[in-house]
């Protein structure tokens, strides 16, 4: 996927959220929200990651994703920088 123009809309970090992973990797992530309207091609996963089982486009709407709670700290800042277009730091209070 060819991805132009990015705008950073939040930052997560959360010292408490440490996972380990079915290989015994230990991660402890930063996460960065992007907002972009310019991109091509298909989204996929590289050949050499085997930590992500599928990556898709989502219905940011559709209440039925499932979504957990740290995915929906960053839906809330997305919407306010839709709102108000400030870059949003997300926490987990």
């Amino acid at each position: 996927m060819d991805i132009k123009d990015l705008i950073p809309v939040g930052y997560f970090d959360n010292p408490k959220h440490i996972m380990t992973l079915e290989n015994g990797h230990e991660c402890f992530f930063h996460s960065m929200l992007f907002y972009c309207k310019d991109y091509s091609g298909e989204i996929n996963i590289s050949e050499n990651e085997d930590d992500v089982e599928k990556v898709e486009w989502l219905d940011l709407n559709n209440k039925e994703n499932g979504f957990d709670d740290e995915a929906h700290m960053f839906l809330k800042a997305y919407r306010k920088f839709k709102k108000n277009g400030q870059f949003e730091l997300v926490t987990s209070k």
